[in-house]
């Protein structure tokens, strides 16, 4: 008995066997995350791209701005109408982006993420009522808009005398409406800021770039595009809506160029 019980006690070697997960499902993930530790992004902030770009891509398709970017095409060149619609686009997603990301400093975490979902809700409703209730006539009324909208710019800025070759004249219009602008005593920040940015894209680049540019940016000031950008920086990276919207209102304007064009 003695013996029997002084016997040291052999247990066999554990043999670890790794068990493949089904199509590879661990491997997978581990290079997706290090793809996105090499980009400096998470898992999150692809969250956020993807939110920022399908929300305004859907709510842009057939926007004022969208109709404004398809009629200037058909009147002007498409890469000058491009450029600037899209660039007012760039400049807009930015700014919203920065101003949504301001509201957490201003609001708690929670009132910030409860105001992010009751906009998204409130705004994905009213797309969806939009949707299933918009008619030909209320399409064909939103067409004539833009169209009344543009031929009063055009008629303020005498676009057609500086596209038509005529430097002098176009020289004096601008001295006139500079001329104006400093003598009205009433004249508002935003009309001296509007007129100031038309009358140097006028001379740098094209006045059709800043139809376009102009006519895209304050089209989309207060659109329901631009409030879910900001309610998107509360809860995501400032870049990564930026770049979402950006590349959603690329798509938009690219369409609408492209309808312009076969038109």
């Amino acid at each position: 008995m003695t013996s029997l019980l002084a016997t040291p006690i052999v247990r066999p070697p554990i043999v670890s066997v790794a068990v493949p997960l089904a199509n590879g499902t661990a491997s997978e993930s581990v290079f997706a995350d290090a793809l996105l530790r090499s980009a400096h992004l998470t898992r999150a902030d692809i969250a956020g791209l993807v939110k920022s770009f399908s929300i305004t891509a859907v709510s842009e398709l057939g926007d004022k701005t969208f109709l404004i970017s398809a009629i200037l095409a058909t009147r002007h060149s498409l890469m000058l109408v491009f450029w600037g619609s899209w660039l007012a686009m760039i400049c807009m997603s930015t700014l919203s982006s920065l101003m949504g990301a301001i509201l957490p400093a201003l609001l708690s975490h929670q009132h910030a993420l409860f105001l992010s979902g009751m906009l998204f809700l409130g705004f994905g409703g009213l797309m969806l009522w939009q949707g299933m209730h918009m008619s030909g006539d209320e399409i064909s009324e939103e067409w004539k808009e833009a169209q009344e909208e543009i031929r009063v710019d055009e008629e303020e800025h005498e676009l057609d005398a500086l596209e038509a070759g005529m430097p002098d004249e176009a020289r004096s219009t601008l001295q006139r409406a500079s001329t104006a602008l400093h003598s009205a005593p009433r004249t508002s920040m935003i009309t001296f800021l509007r007129q100031g940015i038309r009358n140097l894209f006028d001379l740098c680049v094209s006045p059709v770039f800043s139809q376009a540019f102009l006519l895209s940016f304050l089209g989309e000031w207060g659109d329901k595009s631009q409030i879910t950008t900001m309610a998107l920086a509360t809860t995501h990276r400032v870049t990564v809506v930026a770049i979402g919207t950006s590349l959603a209102h690329l798509l938009c304007i690219v369409i609408a160029v492209t309808i312009a064009a076969s038109t």
